[in-house]
């Protein structure tokens, strides 16, 4: 059976703030977009567990779990995201992946949108919808909202 989606991004979170990435384009013109941490899904991968490889391999972070966000279409194939909290500094990352790191509020989000510096331009989206989901968690208590844990 065929994957359903061809990436699998993250939001990492922390507060406010939103972690977005501007990934290595060296095989392409660099245009600085940034976007949501994330990659390929290799054939017969579960897309969270996905998620997460791509997380230890960019950003070289661990998370036990993420939380499924939605899924976007981009350039005519569908991709899934996925949410995790995570407070401590990234210092390091896989500059062979990545150009740049940078947490961003939801307003600055928006003004990168606006000027079309945005990867796949439905960023913004994403982060509204996982605020959706965090504030209704908060509202019907612990255990509310659905993740995927593989351990």
């Amino acid at each position: 059976m065929r994957q359903p989606y061809k990436t699998a991004r993250v939001i990492l979170h922390r507060g406010d703030r939103f972690l977005l990435a501007v990934h290595n384009s060296f095989w392409r013109t660099r245009d600085r977009r940034w976007g949501l941490p994330g990659g390929q899904i290799e054939r017969g991968e579960d897309p969270a567990r996905a998620a997460m490889r791509e997380l230890r391999e960019e950003l070289y972070v661990s998370v036990p779990q993420v939380q499924e966000i939605g899924a976007f279409a981009y350039k005519q194939s569908m991709h899934i995201v996925y949410a995790a909290p995570w407070h401590d500094e990234i210092n390091h990352y896989d500059d062979m992946e990545l150009d740049e790191i940078g947490w961003f509020e939801e307003g600055a989000i928006a003004t990168l949108k606006t000027e079309r510096r945005l990867h796949a331009g439905w960023e913004l989206e994403a982060v509204q919808a996982l605020r959706r989901t965090l504030i209704n968690s908060h509202a019907s208590g612990p255990g509310a909202a659905p993740s995927a844990r593989h351990d």
